[in-house]
């Protein structure tokens, strides 16, 4: 079953949310690595998501599809 994550460029480099805790606040944390990022099951709560971080910081993430 596929799962959805969210990814952004980071200095250059390919980033991936780890946790988003408090979306307002420092709780957001990215990963280098797409193997520690946290996945959603339905694509519309990783949009869901994408389009919070969009409209708190003013950065848009990529919604890509991990596992099978």
């Amino acid at each position: 079953m596929s799962r959805f994550a969210l990814s952004r460029v980071v200095n250059g480099q390919p980033a991936y949310l780890a946790a988003c805790y408090e979306p307002q606040f420092d709780g957001i944390r990215y990963t280098a690595l797409q193997a520690d990022a946290c996945s959603y099951v339905t694509w519309d709560k990783a949009v869901s998501v994408a389009r919070t971080l969009r409209d708190l910081h003013g950065y848009d993430v990529q919604v890509i599809t991990v596992g099978n």
